[in-house]
């Protein structure tokens, strides 16, 4: 991770949690609600954003490629979109373990790549 941004990776952790949390939700209903699948692409472009603010160049561009899925003059893929949120999700889980195990032992999280 770049420079003096770690500390706020417990931060920028919660705070994506909550957005995938909601990204779930609004990607279930964006088939039958047009305004769910625009709130999801403002949730993706807001989570890419603050990863790339974070350094997080994989979270970023798995993040785009969703919000890519949901754009377009056709019906959007929101399976794709889906399993790439599910891929940020794992990522970021593995992340948020990490940080926890550091917490505890007050080591170094090992095994995290951004």
């Amino acid at each position: 991770m770049k420079g003096d941004v770690s500390d706020l990776l417990p931060l920028f952790l919660e705070e994506a949690g909550s957005r995938l949390d909601r990204l779930v939700t609004l990607l279930s209903d964006a088939r039958e609600d047009p305004a769910a699948a625009v709130q999801a692409r403002r949730e993706l472009h807001a989570l890419k954003g603050a990863s790339r603010m974070m350094g997080m160049s994989e979270v970023a561009d798995l993040c785009h490629k969703a919000e890519d899925c949901m754009v377009g003059e056709g019906p959007a893929d929101l399976g794709q979109a889906a399993d790439l949120t599910r891929r940020v999700m794992e990522i970021l889980d593995t992340m948020q373990a990490a940080v926890d195990e550091e917490e505890i032992s007050g080591a170094a999280p090992s095994g995290v790549s951004m």
